[in-house]
């Protein structure tokens, strides 16, 4: 006769083997070597269950397959950030990859090509990467030793989120840019921009330019956001002297979700969604 404990070995693998793809699913991390798969339906989620990072297409009947990080479990998909805006997939052969170098690549399996990837230098040979999805609604590349190598909320699309920096950068002419959709169901990037001038103001312009320069060469200024409401909102100017760099944050005053669009035809759009009741029009 066998025993339970004969037994147990087996029973044990058996659990774990049973739990792993739950715990895969609700996981906000992916370590160097892991994946996300579209195929697969795979995605990560924030801790608090805010945000989410996967595949999604926005047209039903377009083959166009997106990454990115959108509300989660909120109807209407409400989507704040884009890694490929500018190079959709044509089908669900997208595979995330945090590669041996540290860094992110977005590869359509079925070509090989990479559409997509972080490039970031601020390499180790000597420690691991891992990529994290934050509560925040970014997601970061961080070596054990606590180093970010790359951070999306320094890459924007067209959403400012709680936590963010509109940050210009004088000594340099570095800008965040939040760039609009072209369409409202075309998230490649639009004509209208939005940032910092040198005077420290929040401008809206119309046009593109491929190289930031500190004053908006060639752009046509659209209008110059109101800095009172700003400042109701809870936005903070700062200007560090020392090195050279004005920029805008938002602290959140309430339990509430705020993000702030830059929406394709150059309008700045406000929307809040209760927490408590995960209600609004994202």
């Amino acid at each position: 006769m066998t025993s339970l404990n004969d037994h147990l070995p087996f029973v044990v693998s058996s659990l774990v083997l049973f739990f792993y793809p739950l715990f895969s699913k609700a996981s906000n991390t992916l370590l160097q070597g892991q994946t996300l798969e579209d195929s697969a339906d795979q995605t990560l989620i924030s801790p608090g269950k805010v945000f989410e990072l996967g595949f999604f297409s926005l047209t039903a009947g377009r083959n166009h397959r997106y990454l990115g990080i959108y509300y989660h479990n909120i109807s209407p998909q409400s989507i704040v950030w884009i890694a490929n805006r500018d190079t959709p997939l044509s089908d669900s052969s997208g595979t995330l990859r945090l590669g041996t170098d540290g860094n992110l690549s977005l590869v359509d399996t079925t070509t090989g090509n990479s559409i997509w990837s972080t490039n970031s230098s601020a390499t180790s040979s000597n420690s691991s990467a891992s990529l994290t999805l934050e509560d925040d609604g970014r997601i970061i590349l961080q070596l054990t030793n606590g180093t970010v190598n790359w951070d999306s909320f320094d890459h924007p699309t067209d959403t400012f989120l709680p936590g963010m920096k509109v940050l210009l950068d004088i000594r340099t002419g570095r800008r965040t840019l939040f760039r609009s959709w072209r369409s409202a169901d075309d998230p490649s990037a639009g004509n209208y921009s939005l940032g910092l001038d040198a005077s420290g103001q929040i401008f809206i312009w119309e046009g593109k330019q491929d190289t930031v320069a500190v004053g908006p060469v060639g752009w046509h200024q659209v209008h110059r956001l109101t800095m009172r409401p700003l400042y109701l909102y809870g936005f903070h100017p700062t200007n560090d002297v020392e090195n050279g760099l004005l920029y805008f944050t938002y602290a959140q005053m309430n339990s509430s979700l705020l993000r702030f669009v830059l929406q394709w035809n150059g309008v700045e759009n406000t929307t809040m969604l209760v927490e408590e009741t995960r209600q609004g029009n994202l």
